[in-house]
């Protein structure tokens, strides 16, 4: 967690430099998921003066001042510290909304060489963060970058070395977050070294953001069909993705059939495997015997996007020829 614009100046740096480094932003007057917990664990008996940087959950921490000349040094140098040990833990995590909740499954394998467990405090975390740009820095946040949740579960029963688990989490209604197309996961795993007490280490972080997919299709009925004949089309939207979809549908329907125009929906797709259907009826122009070109956007408010284009051919009529020889 962090504050200040030492902060995001090293924030943009790294995300400049492809390095994989998220700063936080907590609130520590109502912490979330116990995170000051685990600074003031790290930090140890005494007074600290805020604001406050803590670095990997706690392994590496400093509370100077941050206007100070020599802490943009400092915070770089625990980040750089950080990046270069190896990962004690093989983490696969997905995170997906599902309605106002964020849910998790995570698969765990323990590389750390102890046995993972209560004892040690072992615990895996989801964290989920909005970037938003601050209204007021006097009473809003300062980075950009909150926490809006955060939820754990302790590692148990005990995981030895080399072993795999997998485990569940779910937040409780985010009624915090200003726009969920801003909202990002991160998953951890953490244990206290020394047993019982003293700082937490992460073995290992990942992003359980998900990418948001649907497929968009519609078919017409009957193909071909005759002038002044009703037409039935059928659009279908799926979700293929891990987040439910709040979706806009837009089918522009061709000029030459009743009723024309833009037909619009706004359904909600869930995930996983969701299937939006709807089926209607126009009628074709008396006389009309061209193609019927007809387009169908799908956005959602996740970024998931779609669309597809249905030409259904008119009726010829063929008369019949008369030859006199």
């Amino acid at each position: 967690m962090a504050t200040g614009p030492v902060v995001d100046q090293l924030a943009n740096e790294y995300a400049a430099a492809g390095q994989p480094v998220v700063f936080l932003e907590q609130n520590v007057d109502a912490p979330l998921g116990n995170r000051i917990g685990r600074w003031w664990a790290a930090h140890g008996p005494g007074s600290a003066s805020l604001p406050l940087t803590m670095v990997d959950s706690g392994h590496q921490i400093s509370n100077g001042y941050l206007g100070n000349p020599g802490a943009y040094n400092t915070y770089k140098a625990m980040v750089d510290a950080e990046l270069i040990r190896p990962p004690q833990a093989d983490l696969a995590a997905d995170g997906r909304r599902v309605g106002n909740r964020m849910h998790f499954d995570v698969e765990l394998t323990n590389l750390s060489g102890v046995a993972l467990s209560t004892s040690n405090s072992a615990t895996v975390h989801a964290l989920v963060y909005e970037e938003h740009t601050p209204v007021d820095p006097n009473v809003d946040h300062i980075t950009g970058r909150i926490v809006r949740a955060a939820v754990s579960t302790g590692v148990s029963p005990a995981l030895a070395h080399g072993a795999t688990a997998v485990f569940t989490l779910e937040t409780a209604e985010l009624s915090n977050v200003v726009d969920w197309g801003k909202v990002h996961t991160i998953v951890l795993v953490d244990y206290r070294p020394a047993g019982s007490s003293g700082a937490y280490d992460v073995l290992q972080a990942v992003s359980a953001d998900t990418t948001p997919a649907l497929t968009v299709s519609k078919r017409a009925i009957p193909d071909p069909v005759q002038a002044g004949k009703p037409l039935t089309y059928t659009i279908r939207v799926a979700n293929t993705g891990h987040t439910d979809l709040h979706a806009t549908v837009r089918d522009t329907l061709p000029a030459h059939v009743t009723p024309t125009g833009v037909l619009t929906w706004t359904p909600t797709i869930t995930a996983p495997g969701g299937i939006w259907e709807h089926t209607f009826v126009v009628t074709v122009e008396t006389g009309y015997l061209g193609a019927l070109v007809n387009q169908v956007e799908v956005t959602t408010e996740e970024g998931a996007t779609g669309a597809t284009v249905t030409v259904s051919n008119g009726h010829k009529i063929y008369l019949p020829m008369a030859l006199k020889e």
